[in-house]
């Protein structure tokens, strides 16, 4: 069967610990970054499974955030090392509305629009 199968199980993998970050937080928090960043790299941004999750966690950005600092005493601090491309190292730019919508994934531009972006009059 050669490795297709392997590489098809560690993706599997890496979706299914992504889901796992977004639905149970508490239990993976300090892995949240690092786990979408493995995702990144193995090219999986664009799975519906990853788009799906994306969605669930960007929905509740201050939630999460909030979690880590009142669960954890820890603030999730953005990475300005990291390109903006990468939006899971920028998570206080996108909570303030300060983040560039064109940067983000066609899949995340609305949430950011509606529930970030400050409504201007």
């Amino acid at each position: 069967m050669g490795h297709g199968g392997a590489v098809k199980e560690a993706a599997e993998l890496l979706i299914n610990r992504w889901g796992a970050a977004v639905a149970e937080f508490e239990d993976i928090f300090f892995e949240l970054q690092g786990i979408r960043e493995e995702i990144d790299r193995a090219g999986l941004n664009d799975a519906q499974e990853i788009k799906f999750y994306d969605k669930l966690f960007f929905e509740d950005i201050p939630y999460y955030m909030d979690i880590a600092k009142r669960v954890y005493g820890l603030s999730l601090q953005d990475d300005d090392g990291q390109p903006l491309e990468k939006w899971w190292w920028h998570l206080n730019k996108i909570a303030e509305g300060k983040y560039p919508a064109d940067k983000l994934p066609e899949h995340l531009r609305e949430i950011y629009k509606d529930k970030y972006c400050a409504a201007t009059p």
